[in-house]
């Protein structure tokens, strides 16, 4: 008996079918297995842990940028903004009956002395609970005149100047003033309004955020390489779950389920992989079943035909009468054998797009008529009743070839699985998009669970039945791929003992 190539070189059997290669030294490994020196990639908690560690970082630096380098000037840039918006309610309600009543509001709600005068004659001051107020006694001793000097000379532009309180006191003796001119009579006199603001020293306040931040930081990373860590594992769980599955899957084990609980997307993945896993053990078993039938299909006739040889060089070879039966044998075997190979190369090509359609226009029920007529002899010799009914002419666009094909094999199966009454029909109707076609007889019809596998290569219907072929059983898988190439619905009705009905819609435009 022969050996296959892996079992002469002492490879086990089936190993490569299962996904398992073997070493030359009869180690196997996996694909998908790393070898000993690859670089191995980081592990998915390492890198979440690096990404959030980087994100903490990276947003610790955005606040102490914010909160210490350009604190102060956020300081002053506020306060100049609540002086000014201080300063344009005060102009805003001045001489109204409520303006005092305003005053008061502004000097409650802010740490802010308002002096309005009218040249040396104080119109109106802020005043404070507090006896030591600072601001007070600032602006009780400052001297205003220059500051009316540049509002007379810049016609009455509002002025923002910083002023140190006493000398020596450093960041707490800094403080705003506004400067601005309320009204301004014809005679020149004017009326002036100060505004006077402390600034707060915010060293001490910038020193201890640097102490929180720091505290905050580590908090931080160590938080986040925790939180890096907790999603790692829960978002690792089902990868590692389905690629253990798939190890499995490629041991050759096609009853493996793979399961994605807990995300939408693993678990999408894991169905699209019991998909493909189903997908799979069909067509092992598909081409467990091929390659036993194109093994039963080739043997037989290799037999006869050597069988048959033999029998001529032994025993029949003076004898004219046998010897011309005997080769008969061997040249329909032959055929038998040919047709086969042809049927494989057709399917093979199909299912690879190399036979492209070759377009025109098609008169359908023409080929019908023409396909009943070539099985003539049937009608003549068995008796077979060819039946009809259609239009003269329906056109779809199509490869005529092809569509000749179809019916050839339709009819022909038809015959080859007749009942007694050896009835054969072709029905077509020629509808607004389709021609409408159907391939009756009144046969054994095919069991409802065999209706969806007829059509895979090397699948007899009704296994279970005594039924004879002699076909090359590709038949089928033929029609099914030309149906396909012509983008056409197909499919078939059938009831065991009462016959079978094969239709299909061929588009009139493709």
């Amino acid at each position: 008996m022969m050996r296959s190539n892996n079992e002469s070189n002492g490879i086990p059997p089936h190993t490569e079918a299962a996904g398992i290669f073997a070493h030359p030294d009869g180690r196997t490994s996996r694909p998908g297995r790393r070898k000993s020196g690859e670089v191995r990639s980081k592990p998915m908690a390492f890198r979440m842990g690096k990404y959030f560690c980087v994100f903490v970082i990276f947003m610790m630096a955005l606040l102490w940028l914010l909160q210490i380098l350009f604190l102060q000037t956020f300081y002053q840039q506020m306060k100049i903004h609540e002086l000014k918006n201080t300063a344009g309610q005060i102009e805003r309600f001045y001489g109204e009956e409520s303006f005092y009543d305003i005053m008061m509001s502004l000097t409650i709600k802010s740490d802010m002395y308002i002096q309005i005068d009218d040249n040396n004659e104080i119109l109106y001051a802020t005043t404070s609970a507090n006896p030591g107020d600072r601001m007070n006694a600032f602006a009780s001793k400052y001297d205003s005149d220059l500051l009316k000097a540049r509002l007379r000379q810049n016609g009455g532009t509002p002025l923002l100047v910083m002023k140190d309180m006493y000398p020596g006191g450093g960041e707490n003796s800094k403080a705003m003033i506004y400067a601005s001119i309320l009204e301004q009579s014809d005679d020149g006199r004017c009326t002036y309004l100060f505004i006077y603001s402390p600034l707060s020293a915010v060293s001490s306040t910038i020193r201890i955020l640097g102490m929180m931040l720091i505290i905050v930081t580590f908090i931080a990373i160590l938080f986040g390489m925790l939180m890096s860590v907790i999603l790692a594992r829960r978002l690792s769980r089902p990868l590692n779950n389905i690629t253990d599955s798939a190890e499995i899957l490629a041991g050759g084990d096609y009853s493996v389920r793979f399961d994605g609980s807990g995300y939408l997307e693993t678990e999408e993945l894991a169905s699209t992989l019991n998909y493909a896993s189903e997908e799979l053990s069909k067509s092992d078993k598909l081409q467990k079943d091929l390659i036993a039938n194109v093994t039963h299909d080739l043997k037989t006739p290799l037999t006869m035909v050597k069988s048959y040889a033999e029998m001529i060089r032994d025993i029949s070879g003076d004898n004219p009468e046998k010897r011309e039966k005997h080769l008969q044998v061997i040249i329909s075997e032959a055929d038998r054998l040919n047709s086969l190979v042809n049927d494989l190369t057709t399917l093979s090509k199909m299912q690879a797009n190399v036979d492209a359609l070759e377009l025109t226009d098609v008169n359908v029920p023409a080929i019908a008529r023409e396909t009943l007529d070539s099985f003539a002899i049937h009608r003549e010799q068995d008796g077979f009743v060819f039946d009809y009914q259609g239009p003269e002419s329906a056109f779809v666009r199509g490869d005529e070839k092809k569509i000749r094909q179809i019916f050839a094999n339709l009819v022909g199966n038809a015959i080859r699985y007749s009942s007694e009454d050896k009835y054969v029909g072709i029905h077509i109707e020629d509808l607004a998009t389709v021609v409408h076609c159907e391939v009756v007889d009144h046969g054994q019809g095919i069991d409802p669970a065999d209706q969806d596998a007829i059509w895979d290569r090397y699948y007899r219907s009704s296994r279970n039945q005594s039924r004879t072929s002699s076909g090359t059983g590709l038949g089928l898988s033929i029609v099914k791929q030309i149906f396909i190439l012509h983008k056409a619905k197909y499919g078939v009705r059938s009831v065991p003992g009462e016959g079978s009905c094969f239709w299909f819609d061929l588009k009139k435009e493709l």
